[in-house]
């Protein structure tokens, strides 16, 4: 009997789809459960797009003097207006229900919140009774990064809300791929010696601050790469339309540019895990391999764009010279080359080209049959990739074991191969990371508060400048995990690991049925990579946790028991 009815309700499932709904998933819109936008939905869709324009993009001649502030509440002023936007609907519902019972019960709860969102519950009270237990008085508002409570809330408030009310809409790819060209255009032109709209003031320039863009910091303009190339990476995978060549490639060539000249190393380490996952994800059949051999080929030329084009600076003067040879450029020659074979072989096997006429499309109708017998099921793709993805790291791995290079980074990973962390690996990263366990074991349970990993450090001040030679503090751990358990305790760092691994574990379960998952998913990978070696800061982390909400909320609204709308015999069935 119970097979009967399964039967019956796939069947009705599948023929209750209408070509629409199909058309509005090839767009990048539909979520396998499509539904009529609620007001909640439409103010969580209007906060998610100013998020990503006008908080991203934020500038005014005062940006470089006080950063930090200045994106804080530019995060923050939108994010009390959502909350309380969001509450007026929510009273203006409640009183419009016209008498409807109203009942909240454990059951109603644990089907409305998800598991990432009980993770971050937790973690939001462990921090409040961090900032109570903790002796400084900086903890609600933070130093001067303004990482304190008040912004933890507003980051978990961001991810809850967004994925209770927020709603997935092709209109965030193009907001973030308009806000992706326009910052990676100015970090050019800054790159280049320019000033536009004047945000480099009196003596500040690129080259003595590395400040860029409206973000500042490289470290934080590689966080913002290696956040949103990936979702650029993914979108043009499983988008199609015009616009997937008017914005997201141009984004994603000049994202990449830039990540190739501010050479970040925790970005660039980013960003391969994240295009790591991408490969065994994404590469599944021909379209897919296809677009994906495209960004390879892409990619390849803006490195040698990258690695030919010489800038320096002389007296405030920049000059380019332009070098095309060296190993570097015709090995990316060389992955030109062999992703247009690949393209060429993908590309001929999955087109019919029988009702063209003409001896050359004969031949390739022939080479097209022929390729047809060749057979690779998307497990097999996934399982090769996989294994040569393996053999890459080991092969790293034993190179880095005994590395003496000039590289600092590839030196310091090879030291912690040998179970060795030299004090100034990283630019003295090394030192924080040691001084660091030492504190988390001072006040292991809910730390010494939050934003107060400044204070904690001071007692090894001293000991840092015998070290280093230099009179700087340290306010960040420069690896975020470790600087969560330093400020509100271990237990609130399992919190946190908590959410991101279930956000992944749901999104792996999930992402046959609704391939758009990969798109946030990449992005939040890619930063929780970054993160390992750098820290949170407003000027950036609001964007991630967007990111998270809307994540969340694409894996909460697909359907397990229904059909993948990627499978084409969906399509030609309806």
């Amino acid at each position: 009997m119970s097979t009967k009815n399964d039967s019956n309700k796939s069947k009705k499932a599948k023929t209750s789809l209408k070509p629409s709904d199909i058309s509005l998933f090839q767009n990048g819109e539909f979520l396998l459960n499509y539904r009529k936008t609620s007001t909640a939905e439409w103010v969580g869709i209007g906060f998610a797009l100013l998020m990503l324009t006008f908080f991203a993009c934020f500038l005014t001649p005062m940006l470089y003097y006080e950063m930090n502030q200045i994106k804080w509440l530019c995060a923050l002023i939108p994010t009390i207006i959502f909350v309380v936007v969001l509450l007026a609907v929510g009273v203006v519902e409640f009183f419009d229900r016209k008498n409807k019972p109203f009942a909240i019960n454990k059951e109603t709860i644990l089907n409305t919140f998800t598991v990432p969102q009980f993770f971050i519950a937790g973690y939001l009270f462990l921090a409040l009774i961090s900032a109570f237990a903790s002796s400084y008085d900086t903890v609600w508002l933070g130093n001067d990064r303004y990482e304190g409570f008040v912004t933890t809330v507003m980051y978990g408030l961001i991810f809850i809300l967004i994925s209770q009310f927020g709603k997935f809409k092709k209109y965030y790819i193009y907001a973030l791929s308009g806000s992706s060209i326009f910052i990676s255009l100015l970090a050019i032109l800054q790159y280049l010696g320019k000033n536009p709209f004047g945000l480099f003031v009196q003596e500040y320039t690129y080259r003595n601050t590395q400040f860029l863009s409206t973000l500042g910091n490289i470290d934080v303009v590689s966080g913002f790469v290696a956040l949103f190339l990936p979702m650029l990476l993914a979108a043009y995978v499983l988008y199609d339309g015009k616009y997937r060549y008017i914005l997201m490639l141009p984004a994603y060539a000049l994202l990449l540019f830039v990540q190739l000249f501010i050479d970040v190393d925790s970005g660039k380490i980013a960003l391969i895990v994240a295009v790591m996952a991408a490969a065994v994800i994404l590469f599944t059949e021909p379209k897919k391999m296809t677009r994906m051999l495209e960004l390879v080929a892409l990619s390849a030329f803006v490195m040698i764009w990258n690695f030919a084009m010489k800038v320096t600076a002389a007296n405030d003067v920049i000059s380019i010279s332009w070098s095309f040879g060296g190993k570097k450029i015709l090995l990316c020659l060389a992955v030109i080359i062999i992703s247009a074979i690949l393209w060429a072989y993908f590309t001929i096997k999955q087109t019919d080209f029988s009702k063209r006429s003409g001896s050359f499309f004969a031949l390739l109708q022939k080479a097209h049959s022929a390729l047809q017998n060749i057979r690779i099921t998307p497990k097999q793709y996934r399982i090769a990739i996989a294994a040569c993805i393996a053999v890459v790291c080991v092969a790293a791995f034993i190179y880095l074991f005994n590395y003496d290079g000039k590289n600092a980074t590839l030196i310091a990973i090879s030291h912690v191969t040998h179970g060795q962390l030299d004090d100034m690996a990283g630019w003295g990263r090394g030192f924080a990371w040691k001084k660091s366990v030492i504190m988390i074991g001072q006040h292991p349970i809910f730390g010494s508060g939050p934003d107060s990993f400044k204070w904690s450090f001071m007692q090894f001040y001293d000991e840092w400048v015998a070290v280093s030679g230099r009179s700087t503090i340290y306010d960040a751990a420069h690896n975020d995990y470790l600087q969560i358990a330093v400020n509100t305790g271990i237990p609130s760092l399992l919190c946190y690991l908590g959410f991101l691994i279930s956000l992944c574990v749901r999104a792996i379960k999930r992402l046959k049925k609704n391939p758009l998952i990969a798109i946030f998913g990449l992005g939040v990978l890619g930063y929780s990579a970054h993160i390992f070696v750098a820290f949170s800061v407003p000027i950036l982390a609001p964007l991630f946790w967007l990111s998270c909400g809307l994540l969340d909320k694409c894996i909460r609204q697909t359907n397990m028991d229904g059909p993948n709308l990627l499978d084409p015999e969906i399509a030609v069935t309806e």
